[in-house]
């Protein structure tokens, strides 16, 4: 991707990143940078996604923001992190960064970093509903044989010659969240969740009858890493475009490659199935 720099009284010039390469002096302009909530993914620190919230379909409110990456490259710039429910946490300013020539996007620095998603808006961001829930201990127990049964079918021992890197999952409890929303039109759609990582991303819903039933279920990172314990990493449960519905956030990691996803919820759906909104740019050694 060619990003243009543009300077006050001067001609646009594309430059190349490399790696390495500082924060450019000037503030980049892009046209194909959308406008609205801006969000930096975890780990590093690139453009995650734009939250535009002018969509009857609030699947079109997350836009990429790959085209954001020398918009979103200027040091001074304030974000605020927050935490796993959506509520801020501080304010930090970006103090550098550098590029890195296979996602030609600077990964951003920032002051007191936490390693937290970062949001920045034209208001401030403020902490939505939680949408944590704590479920009975038979629906526990049913979501943890879930999680187990789901990583089973997708481990294997790894090659010889890679023997010494196989690492197994966390434990579940470490690796399952439980989280609600709100009804939509249908009284019969799930409105209890649990997101799982591990060597898969799904989420499943409890149904009438108190059975989990999976809604989303993502293996094509772990099927390629199947000896890598937590390639999925849940690192967010909260609504991000404000229409009262929670989102999932995921951090994916296969070793050399790393990025942040968000899945959403089709509400018009009996049986609200899950599907990924966004990914960001993300960041890999290659």
């Amino acid at each position: 991707m060619a990003l243009a720099l543009v300077g006050c009284g001067s001609a646009a010039a594309t430059v190349k990143v490399q790696t390495g390469d500082p924060l450019p002096a000037r503030r980049a302009a892009s046209a194909a940078c959308p406008t609205g909530e801006r969000w930096l993914e975890s780990d590093p620190h690139v453009p995650l996604a734009v939250v535009t919230i002018a969509h009857d379909d609030a699947a079109q409110d997350f836009v990429s923001a790959s085209a954001c990456c020398g918009a979103w490259a200027h040091a001074g710039d304030l974000w605020t992190s927050v935490d796993f429910w959506g509520a801020p946490t501080g304010t930090h300013a970006i103090t550098g960064g550098e590029g890195y020539d296979v996602t030609q996007c600077w990964e951003l620095s920032c002051a007191n970093d936490t390693g937290s998603l970062l949001v920045r808006g034209d208001e401030p961001w403020r902490a939505p509903a939680s949408a944590a829930w704590v479920p009975d201990e038979a629906q526990r127990a049913a979501a943890y044989r879930l999680a187990a049964s789901i990583d089973a079918v997708v481990a294997r021992e790894p090659p010889k010659y890679d023997h010494d890197q196989a690492k197994p999952a966390s434990p579940v409890d470490r690796r399952t969240t439980f989280f609600r929303m709100a009804p939509f039109s249908d009284e019969g759609t799930p409105t209890k969740f649990v997101a799982i990582g591990g060597r898969a991303l799904a989420v499943a819903g409890l149904d009438q009858g108190g059975a989990w039933r999976v809604l989303y279920l993502d293996t094509s990172w772990g099927l390629d890493n199947p000896y890598l314990g937590d390639v999925y990493r849940v690192i967010g449960v909260f609504d991000m475009n404000h229409d009262g519905f929670p989102e999932v956030i995921a951090h994916r990691n296969a070793g050399d490659s790393w990025d942040d996803v968000v899945l959403g919820c089709s509400h018009d759906s009996t049986y609200r199935l899950w599907h990924a909104l966004v990914e960001g740019v993300g960041g890999s050694t290659a």
